[in-house]
């Protein structure tokens, strides 16, 4: 008979998990407790707008290696808008444009040849710049790094003023989804060391314009449905626990219970993982993860007339929003999306409804031909647990995806990958947890 296995959860991490196993014969039963797949990546719709709403835009990397792999396997890498080369816009008021761009020449040049013609940046601070790039290109990764947050490294080596907020805060936020101020400088380093400085590819952003469910998540489930795999939805787990006389874990969900089987692999939030075990009979040893806390990730999504920028993105200086997305154009009107990353002060402060209004205020700041009255329509979204904040010192609590206790295996972004808590780290670790079942398993 083949091995069976319970995966815990459809996001990118689980789906990872499922096609990683059942490509090595493993026979996989999903369970969700939403009516639909992708975690924090998904797409729906509403009755103004049928065409597909992203829950929130997601960039990946050119280095996003496992999320491309996962991609060749179930098919959905033609969907993909990859950049010949890194570039992005920045606007900023009084009708300031400005471009960083990168070329061809090898790692580190490629993107420093860019930053010379960066107009936004003064010589200066451009030689600053450059030395940090040859820096960290030849600088390999220390345990110290994790002492440190990402400004105090940076501030300690001249990288304050305009180059921190032009450069370095708009990288930290958009990669790391925190302030410099309150964010590991060990997790910058992997972002630079392996994306922004690895190279022409490896530093490009890869847009994805057709939707997260239609690119990451269906091709995913069409693949699983393919090779036996099930996925039930609306589970809703309630209790993970051991049955010492029955020598088995068992899994109680709101459509009862599910046990018998060869492994069960949590693919569960952080949070919800460390209440699920409490008190389970099952030895975790995760009370280092009571301190891990998430942050938010603002999207406001809004309808307008002329479409503001021609690029498919730009980052946004001097208001509020971080980034500008253009989505999809419709009869005459375009789908935009103002992106706030460590958004968690913010959305206590205000309603819905005045953050949106005020946010969609200050766009004439740097757009003077918009009109908030001409907006048709604007609906506002936060992901409050986005990403696990990755502070000084959280490395070492972040445990390995893999075997966590008897037959009970470990997958998330938020586990210890040696990646910052993204898309890529999710799927990665879900190949990392399907290895360790392939071993212990067969």
């Amino acid at each position: 008979m083949r091995p069976t296995a319970l995966i815990l959860g459809a996001g990118l991490a689980g789906l990872s998990t499922a096609v990683h196993l059942a490509n090595k014969g493993i026979e996989i039963t999903i369970l969700e407790k939403r009516p639909f797949a992708g975690g924090r990546t998904y797409s729906f719709s509403r009755e103004f707008w049928p065409y597909g709403i992203d829950n929130g835009p997601h960039v990946m990397l050119g280095c996003y290696k496992a999320l491309l792999e996962l991609l060749d396997i179930v098919g959905g890498r033609n969907r993909l808008n990859p950049q010949s080369r890194l570039l992005v816009p920045y606007v900023l008021p009084g009708s300031v444009r400005a471009v960083l761009a990168a070329n061809a020449l090898p790692p580190p040049l490629h993107l420093l040849s860019g930053l010379m013609r960066f107009s936004l940046l003064g010589w200066r601070e451009k030689m600053s710049l450059a030395k940090i790039f040859f820096k960290i290109r030849f600088m390999s990764e220390e345990d110290s790094f994790d002492h440190h947050t990402a400004y105090e490294w940076l501030s300690g080596r001249h990288q304050g003023g305009k180059t921190m907020e032009i450069f370095w805060r708009p990288l930290v936020l958009a990669t790391l989804n925190e302030q410099p101020e309150n964010v590991s400088f060990l997790q910058l380093f992997r972002v630079l060391k392996l994306g922004i400085l690895g190279g022409r590819d490896e530093s490009r952003l890869i847009l994805i314009p057709e939707g997260l469910t239609s690119t990451l998540v269906e091709p995913a489930l069409d693949w699983l449905a393919g090779n036996g795999g099930r996925i039930e939805l609306n589970r809703r787990i309630e209790c993970i626990k051991w049955a010492e006389d029955e020598d088995k874990i068992i899994v109680q969900t709101n459509h009862g219970g599910y046990e018998g089987y060869d492994v069960v692999v949590s693919a569960l939030p952080f949070r919800n993982l460390r209440l699920l075990t409490l008190d389970s009979g099952i030895d975790t040893s995760l009370e280092a993860m009571e301190g891990f806390r998430g942050n938010a990730i603002l999207n406001l999504h809004f309808w307008f007339p002329e479409q503001l920028i021609s690029a498919p993105m730009a980052c946004l200086q001097g208001v509020r929003s971080q980034w500008l997305f253009v989505q999809s154009r419709h009869g005459d009107l375009t789908h935009h999306t103002l992106v706030i990353s460590s958004a968690d002060e913010l959305i206590f402060k205000e309603s819905k409804q005045e953050l949106a209004q005020s946010l969609l205020g200050e766009l004439p700041e740097l757009f003077p031909q918009f009109n908030p009255g001409e907006v048709k329509f604007h609906y506002l979204t936060i992901e409050k647990n986005a990403t696990l904040v990755c502070k000084p010192g959280i490395e070492a609590a972040r445990p390995l995806p893999g075997r966590l206790w008897k037959n009970l295996y470990l997958t998330g972004d938020w586990t210890r990958t040696g990646l910052p808590p993204t898309m890529e780290s999710a799927v990665l670790s879900g190949r990392m947890a399907a290895e360790a079942v392939a071993r212990d398993v067969n």
